[in-house]
């Protein structure tokens, strides 16, 4: 965002491996973190699946010229 806001190239290269090596460092943690659970898990991972991922179903929706040919597709989907 901050390239964009200041109409500059983004280092892609620079961010790439700084992003491997804090995922690298994230993924050979051993940590355990507390949690409680609260809710209907269910309920939870759908509304997260819909929130991040919902924009797919938006954008195949404008590629195939409307929910009239998508209908029957999107009802058939099982979100998680």
């Amino acid at each position: 965002m901050k390239s964009l806001e200041e109409n500059k190239n983004f280092k892609l290269t620079e961010w790439r491996k700084e992003w491997i090596a804090f995922s690298n460092k994230w993924q050979a943690d051993t940590k355990i973190y507390p949690v409680k659970a609260k809710g209907d898990a269910l309920a939870i991972a759908k509304a997260l699946y819909r929130k991040y991922f919902g924009w797919i179903i938006s954008m195949a929706l404008k590629k195939s010229g409307g929910l009239k040919k998508m209908s029957r597709a999107v009802k058939t989907c099982t979100f998680i």
